[in-house]
């Protein structure tokens, strides 16, 4: 089966070929010219017939539904208000669901805190009885450092670091500045999560920046899952192939 998980910047793409397993996978980035070449190349090269995806860009569902039919290959699109997820969040991104449906269906009977740290950052509550409590959205790490430079451009061309310090320079004075920021606000959010919740807290973290936001964490039992999103896809898939 093949599974996209389709962000505000790229899909993430994989192929499975039995039950939560993953392999195969890449990453395609919208704002680059061979974007749809790639893309189509990856879904032929394995001459798989099934696919189910996730997208949250209106443009790119209807670019991956158009090479579905054009290939002969039978999808499932993961819609949240199909998931059986119970949401008290008016609206959710089908991404966030899918987050909180992997979660449900993996550690049964835990609630979490779930972090997606991609272009932009969420995190996320879900409780023991497997319902979506909403949460916190921010700018992602990434997309904020970006436009620091880009209103700033006497700030561009510096990298983006863990530092918990005073700054003696720009460099480093970025660096502790958005280490604080992240550290600061995600903490908070967990907390209030952690309040909610009053039962031993899964923390979850995945996403483009996952690894940086983990280590912002160390003090706390955190748990990096960069494919628990595609793993969702594949038992969403199973799931509706089973009730055909």
């Amino acid at each position: 089966m093949l599974l996209f998980d389709c962000g505000n910047s790229s899909v993430a793409a994989a192929v499975s070929k039995t039950d939560k397993s993953v392999s195969h996978l890449d990453k395609f980035y919208y704002k680059e010219a061979a974007f749809l070449n790639d893309l189509t190349s990856y879904i032929e090269d394995f001459g798989i017939k099934e696919a189910v995806f996730c997208s949250v860009v209106p443009g790119v569902t209807e670019i991956l539904t158009s090479i579905f039919h054009e290939k002969g290959i039978v999808h499932y699109q993961f819609r949240a208000e199909k998931s059986g997820i119970v949401s008290h969040y008016r609206f959710p991104g089908d991404d966030r669901i899918l987050f909180a449906y992997a979660v449900k269906n993996l550690y049964p009977g835990r609630a979490a805190a779930l972090i997606d740290a991609g272009s932009a950052l969420t995190v996320d509550y879900l409780s023991s009885d497997g319902e979506f409590l909403g949460g916190f959205l921010m700018p992602g790490v990434q997309s904020a450092f970006d436009s620091l430079s880009d209103v700033a451009p006497v700030l561009a061309g510096y990298s983006l670091e863990k530092r918990l310090s005073f700054g003696a320079d720009t460099k480093s004075s970025i660096q502790s500045g958005f280490t604080s920021l992240f550290a600061g606000g995600i903490k908070e959010a967990i907390r209030i999560v952690r309040d909610a919740s009053k039962e031993d807290l899964l923390i979850l973290v995945t996403g483009g920046d996952g690894l940086y936001i983990a280590s912002l964490l160390e003090e706390q039992s955190v748990s990096i899952e960069p494919d628990i999103l595609l793993k969702g896809l594949v038992m969403y898939g199973l799931k509706k192939k089973l009730a055909k």
